[in-house]
């Protein structure tokens, strides 16, 4: 009886988290780096010189993931790894997030932003900064998507500022769905659901 009543209460999170995931569709391709660099572009700018690759990963999986060895640093926005995407799939008002694995072979930190993909380059909801070390680290940013005037988004990890090579793996952004269980099922939790900072 027991099992029947939390089967019960939890198929309407599980059956809501798949329909706004297909309902996003995918937005970000290649994610897990399986085919290359398919998909993805490195940015160098003033003189900011970095090296994208991919290679085995050295997790338990033994996966591909891209690993980009940072050459000559400059301010972070001078080395941008990133991926453009159709505005489109990113729904105004959608409750997303941005999920990705990451580490650095040496302690670091990078600014991770969704913006619009030309000037003036403003937010579509989420400005967050990721700080990584030796280990892999799963990382989710949940973000509320913005409106977009333009064609095209895009996903840009700025790395201008970050020491020796840093490796990324599983990037993928998706519906999502805050859910808290309480006693009669399923409650929506939007709370941390807010607007990112705009783009400076």
């Amino acid at each position: 009886m027991e099992i029947r009543v939390l089967w019960n209460s939890l198929m309407p999170c599980a059956l809501l988290a798949l329909l706004v995931q297909t309902a996003l569709g995918q937005i970000i391709v290649n994610g897990d780096f399986s085919d290359g660099l398919r998909g993805w572009s490195l940015s160098q700018q003033e003189g900011a010189k970095a090296e994208a690759s991919v290679a085995e990963s050295g997790a338990q999986t033994a996966d591909q993931a891209a690993r980009i060895q940072i050459v000559i640093p400059k301010q972070p926005q001078r080395l941008q790894f990133g991926q453009k995407f159709e505005a489109a799939k990113l729904e105004p008002g959608k409750q997303c997030e941005l999920t990705f694995r990451a580490r650095g072979e040496e302690p670091t930190s990078f600014p991770v932003l969704i913006i619009k993909a030309a000037a003036p380059y403003g937010s579509l909801g989420l400005r967050a900064q990721a700080n990584v070390g030796p280990e892999w680290q799963t990382f989710r940013f949940p973000f509320r998507a913005a409106a977009n005037d333009q064609p095209f988004g895009r996903l840009v990890f700025m790395l201008g500022q970050s020491k020796g090579t840093v490796w990324l793996d599983d990037v993928r952004i998706q519906g999502h769905e805050r859910v808290a269980l309480k006693g009669g099922g399923p409650v929506l939790d939007d709370a941390a659901w807010r607007p990112g900072p705009p783009v400076r």
